[in-house]
């Protein structure tokens, strides 16, 4: 039984901790517990206190007692398992989690929590049950609603996902989550304009949210309406605001550059962070390079930050000196990793896309920092020293001031693909003299912007007899007909296919395309060598900001810059001529494939002393020696 003083200190400090008087509740609990070392609720209390102050490494061992004394109390291993994933601690969470659902199932934030737990290990389907367990025991519960939103937009249901936080939104008008995962399933449904309105929404309530304010950077690249000023200006904006959120803490990043020792026996220390180790179009163009790069000049830490592990994984994990994973740790966590490491040069290879950590490079975790591959346009960081692109992308003269980095134009085309280059069938096309053409694009749907779909509606006027293929993740079949329908496309020529699981499944579709259509103003870049690697032509439309130029740089790469278009009467001439000479057998998939097998695009090798070159030349310009020659 407890004394009489364990009892009088306790209702004392639950008193205190009523009022929110945190440390002085903190002490008084710890006065119990010397009072009545097996006292449960002084444990427990005290460590929900040290949760209530953001220091779960404090709080587990007071939640550990509390679990030791009441092994069944489902609060009490509910804030356990918090504290543990705090602290990177995830397996014990999920034992934590699952036992207190399992003690309480009626409890709402277990279940959210080990939802938020099964996203972070990347079990998507287990995730989803647990939400939807959430929603049932409380569907007044906007949390449950939003995480529930999240997990069907990572499983490529927006519809699902926009009705889910628009329900947690009707709960909580304010809730921050809700807001964003609006946005993006907006964005996912190809609602660019309505994305962006959101994202305007939740920002206005929520200004200093630098992972919204990202997304919604991501979303302007789609707007044909928009001028590279306007979207220059929205980048620098982002950058104040990353560069206003450094703390006192940050204080440790290295500002200024480290010179090396000259010695030419040492290596380059280069450390890349991306979310896209895996199963994605980033890494099927960077794993060439590192193949590639001179291991002698070179020393490689992978930073994986995303939870999906698959085969690509493995390859790159086994192409670093030092793999990191940092998926579900806190940026200062994962940047005191980094200053641990000390790369000499931090690459970016994300970008304003998802699951980005703009937030890192903002505080200068190496001397330099550059970004490249993965987004078509200036991060906004004053602290992003370099940018990586081609003299097509980037040409000489081009507006610098749309740019907080300093563009290097490292190679004649900026990219090498490592995608699969599979057998092309006997026959050269799906179509023949007897067949009309079929013109297709594999693009994503929120690539295809109305003055696209407006366009390839003419094309199909243009060509009598003529069809559209449309393949895409994210493709909902009922909107893409209504948008092509309004844009003047017969929904009697149009096919639409949604994603293939195979690599190979997806790339045998092009044998039923005999002219590749590449989106503006966002061009395609996968999709396009996708299509060049089995033996499909591709026309394109050359526009001013590096997210339209892509296209004529791959295309200027395989020698055929007689596919790139300037206009859009030009882009239906050229398309309308191709498809003429793939059905008279003048242009045959093996031409196609040749072209791509003889460019830069499949000479690793070069790419990958190109590249290599680039970084060096970055670390000895941020070093102050002498730049290197191919940095523009």
């Amino acid at each position: 039984m407890p004394s009489p003083q364990a009892n009088t200190a306790l209702e004392q400090a639950l008193d205190l901790h009523r009022k929110g008087r945190l440390p002085q509740a903190a002490q008084a609990y710890a006065v119990v517990r010397r009072l009545d070392p097996r006292n449960f609720p002084a444990h427990h209390l005290g460590g929900l206190i040290e949760l209530q102050q953001d220091r779960p490494a404090t709080a587990l061992p007071f939640l550990q007692a509390a679990a030791r004394l009441d092994p069944n109390h489902a609060i009490n291993l509910l804030c356990l398992g918090n504290a543990q994933l705090r602290l990177g601690k995830r397996e014990d969470a999920l034992q934590a989690l699952k036992q207190c659902v399992e003690r309480d199932p009626k409890l709402a934030e277990g279940w959210t929590n080990l939802g938020s737990l099964h996203v972070q290990a990347g079990r998507l389907e287990e995730a989803e049950q647990a939400y939807r367990r959430a929603v049932a025991v409380a569907p007044g519960d906007a949390q449950a609603w939003s995480g529930l939103g999240s997990v069907c937009l990572l499983r490529a249901d927006p519809v699902e996902a926009l009705a889910c936080q628009d329900k947690a939104l009707h709960l909580n008008r304010a809730h921050p989550k809700a807001g964003v995962g609006r946005a993006q399933a907006l964005f996912q449904l190809n609602e660019c304009e309505a994305a962006c309105a959101a994202f305007d929404e939740y920002l206005g309530r929520y200004p200093r949210d630098l992972e919204a304010a990202s997304q919604r950077l991501l979303c302007l690249n789609y707007l044909p309406m928009l001028s590279p000023d306007e979207v220059a200006r929205a980048h620098f904006d982002f950058g104040r605001l990353a560069a206003s959120s450094i703390t006192t803490s940050d204080s440790q990043a290295p500002r200024t550059p480290v010179t090396s020792s000259g010695s030419s026996s040492e290596r380059l220390k280069v450390g890349i962070l991306s979310p896209d180790f895996r199963r994605h179009s980033v890494a099927l163009f960077l794993e060439p390079l590192l193949i590639h790069l001179d291991r002698s000049r070179f020393e490689v830490i992978l930073y994986h930050d995303h939870f999906a592990r698959d085969a690509e994984t493995l390859r790159l994990k086994a192409l670093a000196d030092i793999w990191r994973e940092t998926v579900g740790l806190d940026d200062e966590t994962v940047a005191t990793l980094i200053r641990r490491d000390a790369p000499q040069v931090l690459v970016d290879l994300c970008g304003h896309t998802g699951f980005n950590r703009m937030s890192l490079f903002a505080r200068r975790l190496a001397p330099a920092q550059v970004t490249y591959l993965g987004y078509p346009n200036t991060t906004g960081l004053a602290t992003m020293d370099f940018r990586l692109v081609d003299p097509i992308t980037d040409p000489e003269g081009s507006d610098d001031s749309h740019y907080s980095e300093t563009r290097v134009r490292f190679s004649p085309c900026a990219w090498s693909y490592g995608g699969a280059l599979l057998p092309l069938r006997d026959a050269d096309r799906a179509s023949s003299t007897l067949q009309a053409p079929r013109f297709g694009s594999f693009n994503a749907a929120n690539k295809l912007s109305q003055p696209t779909l407006t366009c390839w509606g003419r094309l199909l006027h243009a060509v009598p007899g003529s069809t559209l293929l449309l393949k895409s993740t994210g493709l909902i079949a009922e909107r893409m007909r209504q948008r092509a329908e309004e844009a003047g496309i017969p929904l009697d020529r149009l096919t639409l296919l949604g994603p293939t699981v195979e690599t190979s499944e997806h790339l045998k579709l092009y044998e039923q395309v005999d002219v590749a259509l590449d989106p503006f103003p966002y061009n395609g870049t996968t999709t396009t060598c996708e299509a060049l690697s089995m033996g499909t032509p591709v026309v394109t439309l050359q526009g001013i900001a590096h997210a339209g130029r892509v296209g004529a740089s791959l295309l200027t790469a395989i020698g055929r810059a007689d596919w790139i278009s300037y206009s859009q009467d030009e882009y239906i001439q050229r398309a309308a001529s191709l498809a003429a000479e793939v059905s008279r057998g003048a242009l045959t998939r093996r031409h196609v494939r040749s072209l791509l097998e003889s460019s830069l695009l499949l000479d690793h090798r070069a790419q990958a002393r190109a590249f290599g070159d680039a970084l060096l030349g970055c670390h000895r310009r941020r070093s102050g020696q002498p730049a290197s020659p191919h940095a523009s």
